[in-house]
């Protein structure tokens, strides 16, 4: 098992930005993705919008930054049950 780490967290933290993205466009493009799996099953990623609502901020120039530095033992356990979530399905 991935130690969860400051390099790990802002890799993964990237990469979920990215695929959020993703979401995003597959919602518009037929049919809510972003609600259930492949399997039916119910996906919750309100952890993850708190997440980036309290962690992640545009900066002046508009790219949007993640303090990962600020991130508090609590959010790293919650990220982490997410992630587990997800890997569930």
């Amino acid at each position: 098992m991935a130690v969860l780490n400051r390099r790990n967290l802002q890799t993964g933290a990237s990469a979920m930005l990215l695929l959020s993205g993703c979401v995003r466009s597959a919602k518009t493009i037929g049919g809510d993705w972003s609600l259930t799996g492949t399997n039916g099953a119910k996906i919750d990623h309100d952890p993850w919008d708190r997440l980036l609502a309290h962690y992640a901020k545009p900066g002046a120039d508009g790219i949007n930054r993640f303090a990962d530095g600020a991130v508090t033992p609590a959010s790293r356990s919650a990220l982490k049950a997410y992630l587990a979530a997800l890997q569930r399905i």
